[in-house]
């Protein structure tokens, strides 16, 4: 647990990173260690996102990080993060995001000023 740095909580799991972007999921309870694939191009991150995740299993949950325009997102025992790029001519900035009820909801910044909402339904 030295160095590590907690991007996202979900019921008892925490999402762990540390460097060069190693990152694992972290049950409090069981102290089960979950290994995730590795950020190789990406140290800094906007914002990480959890989903939900059952007591029993890890395999039903999704893990997301956004840095900028760029979502990469994996499941337990994937070897890599997928990427999907979010494009719009107007939004300048993902400004914040949250999952519920099977997708993510987020605000992003129109033209520097105005606030919009996006949604994005979660799929296995």
């Amino acid at each position: 647990m030295y160095k590590k740095f907690v991007c996202a909580t979900r019921n008892q799991w925490l999402v762990l990173k540390d460097e060069p972007m190693f990152v694992s999921l972290l049950n409090l309870i069981t102290k089960e260690v979950v290994p995730l694939p590795m950020m190789e191009h990406y140290h800094i991150f906007d914002i990480c996102l959890l989903s939900s995740v059952s007591a029993d299993s890890t395999n039903d949950c999704y893990i997301f990080f956004i840095v900028t325009f760029e979502f990469f997102h994996c499941k337990p025992g994937d070897r890599e993060f997928k990427k999907q790029l979010f494009e719009s001519e107007r939004v300048t900035q993902i400004a914040a995001a949250t999952i519920f009820g099977g997708s993510i909801y987020f605000l992003t910044k129109l033209d520097a000023i105005l606030l919009d909402m996006h949604c994005l339904v979660l799929r296995s």
